[in-house]
């Protein structure tokens, strides 16, 4: 093959710099290929982008479809065979599917793999690379290759400069997460990061002077635009962590918020010196109140500790925020309910943390999935499965999932109540000047008494859906700002 064009799909913002697709650029390289080009495409683009690839000539283009491991990648599961089928309705190039969609759902979905060529499972990227390079002829379904094992998140220099459209990776006004690491050393059942390590893909770091020079280079692409972290545990080796926050503070980067830690790591000493350097959000793993389902989580943290957690958020007033995990076999309505009751009690105690309501995604081989969800390809449709990854969740399709338990309760309308009570603490902490603060105690009243309503028809559910919370929160910042003008005028 004499070129390579690596695709993946991402909404309006993606949340991570492409970094595993530059690095399997860097492999194939190590194979001979030199011409490698990086897109990120949009929803609104899948058509263009599979008209664009039909002008190439077809015995010399590899396409390949990758996709690196996140929650992001879920929010596109449904347009990234979209573009597959684009593309393969209007040519006949090989066409290739590796990371995240062919190592855990063409076992489950194979007849949405059909269009590809070749299909690579695993994270390590010198055997992906590998695979995509040869010239045996690929056999799609019939033949899944095995990529297995590390991906070294070291090994090789980040080159943005085969990103088509490095501009896409700009959003909410900082650069896309950049990751220093690869995975996650802990192993939560229900989470993508535990199916990695089943496949030989364990946590692995890059070094501090590779990371200083990934910096210097995203600084030489994106110029003085803050920089999000988004390694999925920052704080796990902390000597590690304040080194590089350390670094990029004397190299004048600015960061911009949120870093993830774990309840089990978190301490004062974390907290100080995020205010050092300018950190204002912090993302923790909370998913329950209880310990039996931490347990079943396998999540590293005693309940006891999170009011400890908390109080540091109010201490250092900094944004904590983490989220509720429901529809779990052994929930019921009851301790739902409790859960949802605790978690506005802990808001309102505690005003820098923001608790969502989510719905469980079932995310295919992981260990909660298979002990508990196990019949899911075989019941949900890749389209309704990418509707519950979307936190889509109408009636039937909730109830066909998580079962007839929780039928009087709406767990899209749940998570809609969430973040209006989120978008309320985000609006008075930010944007409300504090005299007009009252003025929203009633609303967050109203909320919170019809949370677990969640399933009636009333006004209020008819009216919180995330988009009608978004537009308000927008208009309301748009006011609060013009309000701020108008007061320093006085000043």
């Amino acid at each position: 093959m004499k070129r390579f064009i690596i695709l993946n799909v991402r909404k309006d913002v993606p949340g991570f710099l492409p970094i595993e697709e530059c690095f399997l650029a860097e492999a194939l390289t190590e194979h001979g290929a030199k011409d490698i080009e990086i897109r990120s495409v949009l929803p609104d683009e899948l058509e263009a982008c599979a008209e664009d690839i039909a002008g190439m000539a077809p015995d010399k283009t590899c396409v390949i479809l990758w996709e690196s491991a996140s929650y992001k990648s879920c929010q596109t599961l449904l347009e990234y065979f979209q573009l597959a089928d684009a593309i393969r309705r209007r040519s006949d190039v090989r066409l290739a599917s590796g990371g995240y969609w062919a190592s855990t759902l063409v076992d489950h979905y194979p007849e949405r793999f059909q269009p590809f060529d070749i299909i690579v499972s695993g994270s390590d990227l010198r055997k992906a690379a590998e695979a995509f390079c040869t010239d045996k002829p690929g056999k799609g379904v019939e033949e899944v290759r095995d990529a297995n094992g590390i991906c070294d998140w070291n090994a090789w220099p980040l080159d943005l400069s085969r990103v088509s459209t490095p501009e896409k990776y700009i959003g909410n006004g900082y650069v896309s997460g950049y990751r220093t690491t690869f995975g996650c050393p802990m192993n939560c059942s229900f989470c993508y990061n535990n199916m990695l390590q089943d496949q030989g893909a364990r946590y692995s770091e890059r070094d501090l002077e590779k990371v200083r020079q990934d910096v210097e280079h995203i600084l030489e692409v994106y110029g003085d635009t803050p920089l999000q972290l988004k390694d999925r545990n920052f704080f796990f080796n902390k000597e590690r962590a304040f080194a590089i926050m350390d670094m990029l503070r004397s190299m004048g980067v600015r960061l911009a918020s949120n870093l993830d830690v774990t309840v089990r790591d978190a301490d004062e000493e974390i907290f100080k010196k995020c205010v050092e350097t300018g950190v204002s959000n912090l993302f923790f793993g909370l998913e329950s109140f209880h310990e039996d389902s931490l347990r079943r989580f396998n999540k590293k943290y005693s309940v006891d500790k999170l009011e400890y957690l908390f109080q540091l958020g109010e201490t250092y007033e900094i944004t904590l925020t983490g989220c509720l995990l429901l529809g779990l076999p052994w929930q019921t309505r009851d301790s739902i309910q409790e859960d949802v009751r605790k978690a506005c009690g802990y808001m309102d105690r505690f005003k820098m943390l923001r608790i969502n309501l989510n719905n469980y995604h079932p995310l295919m081989e992981t260990a909660l999935q298979k002990q508990y969800f196990p019949d899911v390809a075989s019941t949900i449709t890749l389209e309704e499965l990418s509707d519950i990854y979307n936190f889509r969740m109408n009636a039937a399709l909730q109830n066909k999932l998580y079962g007839p338990s929780f039928d009087d309760l709406n767990f899209e309308k749940l998570r809609s109540h969430a973040l209006a009570l989120n978008s309320i603490s985000l609006l008075e902490h930010y944007h409300i000047p504090e005299a007009l603060h009252p003025l929203f105690a009633p609303i967050r009243s109203l909320i919170q008494d019809n949370v677990m309503r969640s399933n009636e028809d009333n006004a209020l559910n008819r009216y919180l859906t995330p988009e009608k919370i978004v537009e308000t929160r927008r208009s309301l910042t748009r006011i609060s700002l013009e309000i701020k003008k108008i007061m320093g005028g006085f000043e």
